[in-house]
């Protein structure tokens, strides 16, 4: 609300899932409000680890209807490993923020690192940057317990990144993705010791 009150009409909350994962891609959430969408925010909408997933699917496709905007950008495994987490965090973000059609005045980000801003270094300019370097980003600790539009990012990415580890479990059905969504349970790592790597696991981390 306070950012509302300042003046900005459009603001996005984005949080990412898929961090800690050895498998599959790191996907972040954009999640755009309006002073109109607070005053329909879903039931039971809080940060993704906090509800069950037929909760989480449930509260997802309440916000495809209300949300005035939502994107979600990804990046994979192979990125990951190129260009280490962080920067995939920040590729995966811009590529977010890019596929939102409506103006974005102010950004809610999910945590205590502007990842937004690495990509936007020198160090990386060969990296796609989605044109909103100049929007103010206001980090919150612990934002998709705080915040409706970083809880609203935080479940839609995480809804849809368990729908994509689910679909490529059937096709590498030895992993267990389908249960575990690509992260490192006992059951993947004696999966990994007998069958080896895939090409959707990060092959740089210790797993």
């Amino acid at each position: 609300m306070e950012l509302f009150n300042l003046g900005s009409n459009f603001v996005v909350g984005m949080d990412e899932v898929g961090r800690g994962a050895g498998a599959g891609p790191v996907v972040v959430g954009a999640a755009s409000f309006t002073l109109d969408t607070l005053k329909s925010i879903p039931r039971g909408l809080d940060d993704s680890k906090r509800l069950s997933p037929k909760k989480r699917v449930s509260v997802a496709e309440e916000l495809s209807v209300i949300l005035n905007d939502y994107a979600v950008g990804y990046a994979s495994p192979h990125e990951i490993d190129q260009r280490g987490l962080s920067v995939a965090l920040s590729i995966a973000g811009h590529r977010a923020l890019m596929s939102l059609k409506s103006p974005i005045d102010a950004i809610l980000l999910d945590g205590n690192f502007n990842f937004l801003e690495l990509t936007t270094s020198d160090l990386y300019s060969d990296l796609p940057v989605s044109g909103f370097e100049e929007v103010p980003v206001q980090l919150v600790v612990s934002g998709d317990s705080k915040c409706a539009s970083i809880a609203s990012a935080s479940v839609i990415s995480k809804v849809l990144r368990d729908k994509d580890m689910i679909e490529l479990a059937d096709v590498y059905p030895e992993y267990g993705w389908e249960a575990n969504k690509g992260y490192m349970t006992e059951s993947h790592r004696l999966a990994i010791s007998r069958f080896g790597l895939s090409p959707h696991h990060r092959k740089s981390w210790k797993i």
